[in-house]
């Protein structure tokens, strides 16, 4: 977790969301705490979805936005790939079988997008990128064109 000033220090505009920060190097969270849900935030430089809608924005401008009470605004990096693990108690109830659940693609995918997670691969071609991940994982693709995944390889270009 990076404050926006430790984040983007050579961008005068992050520092002045004191409150919003980085969740390793592609979530951006910003809470809400004015009333009637209302945030202003900061996207930097580049192209920025809505973690929950997919809903692409520009960076390198601030934004307001009104939040339902139940809901904080997450965007995502373009080119980040999120794996997601089914709702548990503690981690005990994980075993290899049901780790991940989900993957969620943010554009195209980035070489560097899944440097911890050895149950899913990337692999860049000329003129596509491949995902490779295990068969029956549920996934959701925004601001890309892809393929219908193939025993597990979904193929975007």
């Amino acid at each position: 977790m990076r404050s926006m000033v430790l984040a983007y220090p050579e961008d005068q505009r992050a520092w002045n969301f004191e409150l919003q920060y980085m969740l390793g190097d592609h979530l951006l969270v910003a809470p809400v705490l004015q009333p009637g849900g209302w945030v202003n935030m900061f996207l930097p430089e580049g192209v920025w979805y809505d973690y929950f809608t997919g809903d692409r924005f520009e960076g390198g401008q601030i934004i307001k936005l009104q939040m339902k009470l139940e809901r904080i605004p997450i965007f995502v990096r373009e080119g980040a790939v999120i794996a997601e693990g089914p709702a548990v108690q503690h981690t005990g109830e994980l075993n290899k079988e049901n780790r991940i659940e989900k993957i969620r693609v943010f554009g195209l995918p980035r070489p560097d997008s899944l440097t911890h997670e050895k149950d899913i691969s990337i692999e860049h071609k000329q003129s596509s990128i491949k995902l490779k991940f295990k068969p029956g994982i549920l996934y959701e693709v925004y601001g890309t064109e892809y393929s219908a995944p193939q025993d597990g390889i979904l193929v975007m270009s």
